[in-house]
């Protein structure tokens, strides 16, 4: 499993200080091996430029391709398509740090940066809250009912109704309790 994670290393010491260009496809094994993952099938084409200078190193990800997904409505399953790109900073410092989502601090003496993190996060951060089969996507109505729905209904619904007389003779007898 770790094996299969060092795909993704790139040797940073070795590198000059200049752009390189690599390119991963990213298959349902990758999703495999990271514990409970939200993706199991997916297959994306990620294009890395990283940009290594004296102070930082620049990583361009541009991630391409579909995964599937099950729809929260009907529970079918579908391909939905995923494009972006994205950009992280490694900033060379003394510890490792986070400073923002795209800003990190690694060591001066760090010898490999492994890319794979970053890939699988960026795809799961791209999947979609709501999560609806392509036959769904037009519907006007609301998947929920919101408590204004209800509360009208339950107003419309006392205008438009007598209460039953039993009703007042149970709460009667309530109140004298």
């Amino acid at each position: 499993m770790v094996k299969d994670l060092k795909t993704y290393d790139i040797d940073i010491q070795s590198l000059k200080y200049e752009d390189y260009a690599y390119e991963y496809r990213i298959d349902d094994k990758f999703f495999s091996l990271f514990e409970y993952s939200l993706i199991e099938k997916g297959e994306f084409v990620v294009k890395l430029i990283l940009k290594k200078r004296e102070t930082f190193i620049q990583l361009d990800f541009d991630i391409q391709g579909t995964t599937e997904l099950t729809c929260d409505r009907s529970l079918k399953t579908f391909q939905h398509p995923i494009s972006f790109k994205q950009t992280i900073v490694l900033k060379f410092g003394q510890d490792y740090d986070v400073l923002s989502e795209e800003m990190e601090v690694i060591p001066m003496d760090v010898q490999k940066v492994n890319t794979a993190s970053y890939i699988y996060e960026f795809i799961n951060v791209s999947l979609p809250m709501k999560r609806l089969h392509p036959d769904y996507e037009d519907e006007d109505e609301p998947m929920f009912f919101s408590t204004e729905d209800v509360q009208d209904d339950h107003d419309n619904e006392n205008e438009n109704d007598t209460i039953d007389p039993r009703w007042d003779i149970l709460k009667k007898l309530k109140n004298t309790k």
